[in-house]
């Protein structure tokens, strides 16, 4: 049995409002462990530097290991099982860790192990996550869906972290973890109340794994529309990450802050975001959602050249306006560009092209540290923030691409859930049948 060919609106539609609580809980546990992890290995396990840079690489390595694979399973199966298999699964992994150290037992190797398959876990989620989402609200909802979901994820990330650094300070790291374990298990409860009659596409008969995942890796380098925002994004977030591995060390060693201060900056990126997630509906609505992609980014991501600029005294004021307005416009863009994606794939392929993407988005996320590590010991930190910034904005031009620059929204015969492929992904079409008046943004 398929999903509801007419889903009721986003605000209508129970199973939507179960699923955003359900993602507000995940984001709480995801946001306490990611502090209260590292801070086990370095107050309890006594970790050293390499130690704690294969931690932190094996909470992402699932994207490089499992990203493409994850995407077919989605496709095979049931998505809304999938999201509860792996919220399970992270509150299983991460109990595992307070019992450990209450036994006295828990050792570096045990929370390695845990950080990989947490990330493995995470991963599986939200491709399957993702790709369910569209069976829930019509396609014209999407934008709205998603912005919700990005705001709360913002604000969970802005407030989870802190909450989870008081928690560490309190209770301490290892106990702190608990209440990452009861967030997943509310997720896991809230997903148990979802209609189960509901999945997102009907289960696919299976073939060969890898030309499954190469279907998907075909249509997203093939469609007219999501190849150029998928190579922005890909090298949106390459300098990103060259900027991310620095920018510690450049408030540290160049601005010369005190700890209280750095962590303050730091949160304004988060601050950026949450703004963005709640005004993504105004540009939407202003300038369509293909537009607003370019519109947004092209405006918000130059100010990214005022960090560099940075000093103390007034000039400091350079970098809050810099990573504010970059934040903001890096959640307006992944708000926007996830709906696109979920209002232009058929549902068969959605699980494959999500993780498709993320797989090429996020995988470029090691690169750009390590790079920025190496351009930060070549040529200096500033010259690396410099290049990083530089690097974000001319990555803009990828956009300016015919005929993504002039349509307002993806052409009609796009929005089929079953799509042909050969449709999708054959001529463009023509300027002038879709370039409408922008009556709006007048």
């Amino acid at each position: 049995m398929t999903g509801n060919p007419h889903p009721r609106r986003t605000g209508q539609h129970r199973d939507f409002g179960v699923l955003w609580l359900s993602d507000v809980a995940s984001q709480f546990g995801t946001a306490v462990h990611f502090v209260a992890i590292p801070l086990i290995a370095a107050t309890v396990l006594e970790a050293g530097p390499v130690e704690m840079g294969l931690l932190t690489a094996a909470g992402t390595a699932a994207n490089l290991l499992i990203g493409l694979p994850a995407g077919a399973w989605a496709d095979r199966m049931r998505r809304l099982p999938v999201m509860r298999y792996a919220e399970a699964g992270q509150a299983l992994l991460l109990a595992s860790v307070p019992i450990a150290w209450w036994a006295g037992a828990l050792t570096y190797p045990h929370l390695l192990a845990v950080s990989l398959l947490c990330g493995a876990m995470f991963t599986l989620f939200e491709v399957a996550s993702q790709s369910y989402l569209p069976s829930l609200v019509a396609r014209v909802d999407l934008p709205e869906a998603n912005r919700r979901l990005h705001t709360s994820r913002q604000v969970m990330h802005f407030s989870g972290r802190p909450a989870g650094g008081a928690l560490a300070q309190l209770l301490g790291a290892t106990n702190a973890l608990v209440a990452s374990v009861f967030g997943f298990v509310a997720s896991l409860l809230l997903l148990g109340r979802m209609n189960r009659e509901r999945p997102a596409v009907a289960v696919q008969p299976r073939g060969r794994l890898t030309e499954e995942i190469g279907e998907g890796l075909r249509f997203l380098f093939a469609h007219w529309l999501l190849r150029p925002t998928t190579l922005f994004s890909m090298i949106h977030n390459f300098f990103l990450n060259v900027y991310v591995a620095v920018n510690v060390l450049f408030l540290v060693r160049d601005l010369q802050l005190a700890e209280g201060s750095v962590g303050l900056l730091l949160s304004v990126t988060g601050a950026g975001g949450i703004l963005g997630g709640l005004t993504t509906r105004f540009w939407s609505n202003s300038f369509g959602t293909v537009r607003a992609l370019i519109v947004v980014t092209v405006l918000t991501t130059p100010f990214r050249l005022l960090v560099p600029f940075a000093d103390r005294g007034w000039a400091l004021s350079l970098f809050v306006v810099g990573v504010f307005v970059g934040g903001y416009g890096t959640v307006v863009f992944a708000v926007l560009q996830v709906s696109l994606r979920q209002s232009v794939c058929p549902d068969r392929l959605l699980g494959r092209v999500n993780a498709s993407t993320r797989f090429l988005t996020w995988g470029v996320i090691p690169l750009g540290a390590l790079a920025g590590g190496a351009l930060g010991a070549l040529l200096g930190i500033r010259a690396a923030i410099m290049i990083a910034a530089v690097g974000m904005t001319l990555a803009c031009c990828l956009l300016f691409v015919a005929p993504l620059r002039h349509l307002r929204e993806a052409p009609e015969e796009l929005l089929s859930a079953e799509a042909d492929l050969t449709r999708i992904v054959g001529d463009e079409p023509d300027r002038d049948r879709h370039d409408e008046p922008d009556t709006s943004a007048r």
